[in-house]
């Protein structure tokens, strides 16, 4: 679905919370923000019967307040394997690192997800080492996949990535 913006997120969000069948959603560049990509994430985690695996919701412009309700979504939601949240603003061009903190939270609870997408969402050095950490501290992970390019990342991001990549035995996978 392309441009599809806030207020129609909201209307799928409230077929999303009654639907046991859908597998993939991809939102990529539709617009929805913040209040779209919340609505649908709170509909995810009171729809106990989904079957999401994939939700694609890069380029949308969703910020720190959007990413806390997608690790939120993402903490709870055992069926989801494969999260993109590229080209976003999860930290308010690199201002708020709530947003991130919340995605790094749920990446240390998280089982099922195998493929991450971060790309290019300004997370620097702090928001690039705090997932670094969380997935290096999930001993259950089977994250496989983990896209953290063009986030304005130096040396210590660098050092947290190096430190993960060395004790995570499932990844395969690092950008």
């Amino acid at each position: 679905l392309k441009s599809i913006s806030s207020p129609a997120a909201i209307m799928l969000a409230g077929v999303i919370k009654f639907n046991a069948s859908l597998t993939e959603l991809n939102l990529y560049q539709s617009s929805i923000k913040d209040e779209g990509v919340t609505a649908i994430c709170e509909a995810l985690q009171s729809n106990k019967e989904t079957k999401l695996a994939s939700l694609n919701i890069g380029f949308n412009s969703i910020g720190p307040a959007g990413a806390k309700s997608v690790a939120a979504m993402a903490a709870v939601v055992a069926s989801l394997t494969s999260l993109n949240l590229s080209w976003n603003d999860l930290t308010n061009e690199g201002r708020d690192m709530t947003g991130i903190a919340a995605i790094a939270e749920a990446l240390k609870v998280t089982a099922s997800l195998t493929e991450c997408n971060l790309r290019n969402n300004r997370l620097k050095d702090e928001g690039v080492s705090a997932v670094c950490d969380a997935v290096q501290s999930n001993k259950q992970t089977k994250l496989a996949s983990l896209n953290l390019a063009s986030n304005d990342c130096g040396s210590a991001g660098a050092k947290s990535v190096a430190a993960m990549v060395a004790v995570t035995g499932s990844l395969t996978q690092v950008r």
